[in-house]
């Protein structure tokens, strides 16, 4: 079993949702999939990026979140927040060995936290 102490992070695991606005129009938003207790790894070993994007130099950081249970019901797409900062979830590697975690490869963004 893994040392729990090592999950320290209350974190909500959000995806997209859209309802409709006052004027009948879609709008994307973000909807609450579950909170989990994790173990922010950070950073992978790919840690920090930099990109040109719109003519200025843009920074990321690849982030490794273990979660201290075995999920299969997230995605690609969906994020994890924690606290004020999210995390883009770029892919999702559930432990099929012994079922006991989920690892989530995410992205922080410049202008996120």
């Amino acid at each position: 079993m893994q040392n729990s102490g090592r999950f320290n992070r209350y974190v909500q695991i959000q995806q997209r949702a859209s309802t409709e606005d006052s004027f009948g129009e879609v709008v994307g938003t973000w909807s609450a999939l579950s909170t989990d207790w994790a173990w922010i790894k950070s950073p992978t070993g790919a840690a920090a990026s930099e990109e040109i994007a719109a003519g200025g130099a843009v920074s990321s950081a690849t982030i490794s979140v273990r979660l201290n249970r075995f999920r299969e019901d997230i995605t690609a797409g969906m994020r994890v927040v924690d606290g004020s900062v999210i995390y883009d979830i770029r892919a999702v590697l559930p432990d099929y060995a012994t079922s006991e975690y989920t690892d989530l490869v995410c992205e922080r963004g410049p202008n996120q936290g």
